[in-house]
């Protein structure tokens, strides 16, 4: 499991090297459930994406179906609050409802119709993104800087979130009970732990450090608020 310990705002000023303003990476968050008989394309689904450089898919476990003969071993209950408020948010017609595609904080895709999630994707990354938002690793120690890109401009009016995700790359699970009983699932990128390891203002240079586990698949979310759009994203290398 992941171990952040530590985390310490500082003032270091650092020089960036001048670089086009573009976008990056756009987050796909998959609400899914083992004992969801409707979900295993929307699985399938986010295999294929996560096959994409320019795209972060992430399995996102629910454990509001577990009553229904089979328990999701991958399923984190903290999941069915943020899924709420995106709902809440975004004024979708669910409140929850799986499977559902949540992406980069700014649209979603409930049941089957997935359709024009790759249309979406495509046009999220013409949209530059407002910040440096630099993640380097070495060893146990993690680093994160963030500098608005626009002197002055206010990235997250309300603030932002720093949440830290450990993911298990790919999974396959024999379902044994409830609806997708005797199917054997893939599942790919499988958020184990979720933690809101920081915040930061939006307006000004900062940059944080804490511990990690060396050996742990780690995704950044720049968030705003809690549950807002996505900042930027980014794999940890």
């Amino acid at each position: 499991m992941m171990r952040l310990i530590g985390i310490v705002w500082t003032s270091c000023i650092w020089a960036f090297s001048s670089v086009p303003v573009l976008a990056g990476p756009i987050l796909v968050e998959l609400y899914t459930s083992q004992g969801c008989s409707s979900c295993p394309p929307a699985d399938r689904f986010l295999t294929e994406l996560a096959k994409q450089d320019d795209v972060i898919a992430l399995g996102m476990h629910v454990d509001y179906w577990d009553y229904i003969g089979w328990k999701d071993e991958f399923a984190i209950a903290e999941f069915t609050p943020r899924q709420a408020a995106y709902n809440m948010r975004l004024m979708s017609p669910y409140r929850l409802v799986t499977p559902q595609i949540i992406l980069h904080g700014v649209a979603q895709f409930a049941g089957g119709r997935i359709r024009g999630v790759p249309e979406e994707i495509e046009s999220l990354q013409r949209q530059p993104e407002p910040v440096e938002f630099i993640v380097k690793r070495a060893g146990e120690r993690l680093t994160i800087r963030l500098e608005p890109k626009e002197q002055g401009r206010e990235v997250c009016t309300a603030g932002c979130s720093i949440y830290l995700a450990e993911i298990t790359p790919e999974a396959t699970i024999k379902i044994e009970r409830g609806e997708n009983r005797g199917r054997t699932i893939l599942y790919t990128n499988v958020v184990d732990s979720w933690k809101r390891a920081a915040t930061w203002n939006g307006q000004e240079k900062k940059q944080l450090s804490g511990q990690v586990d060396p050996s742990a698949v780690l995704v950044a979310v720049l968030q705003e608020g809690r549950t807002g759009p996505i900042v930027a994203v980014r794999q940890v290398d």
